[in-house]
């Protein structure tokens, strides 16, 4: 039965849908790192304006994390050694990032 539920989540998100998921500290919005519009709607949720306001981004692994970030292979051996584990990491992004992400205009 989860593995049904899941199913349906994953479908939501590639239909540019929005989901809320727990944290460590509360909820969080997400939707799929490709979503033009899923992106936009979590930016009028949260009610941001035109100043620029990261969005986080949440990585299953290791390559994804190097795929979406850049940083050196201390950085990397540190990220290794600690995830998984109840951390946020803030890392440049990488030219990966949907630029939506990076230049958001409302």
């Amino acid at each position: 039965e989860m593995e049904y539920k899941l199913d349906r989540v994953k479908q939501i998100l590639e239909q540019d849908g929005l989901g809320i998921i727990p944290t460590d500290t509360g909820y969080a919005f997400v939707c799929n790192v490709h979503s033009r519009d899923g992106v936009a709607r979590i930016f009028q949720i949260k009610n941001v304006g035109n100043e620029k306001k990261p969005l986080s981004l949440l990585c299953q692994d290791l390559s994804t994390i190097s795929k979406y970030g850049t940083f050196n292979n201390s950085h990397f051996q540190l990220l290794k050694t600690c995830l998984p584990g109840p951390y946020t990491f803030i890392i440049p992004a990488s030219k990966e990032v949907p630029k939506v992400w990076m230049q958001h205009k409302s």
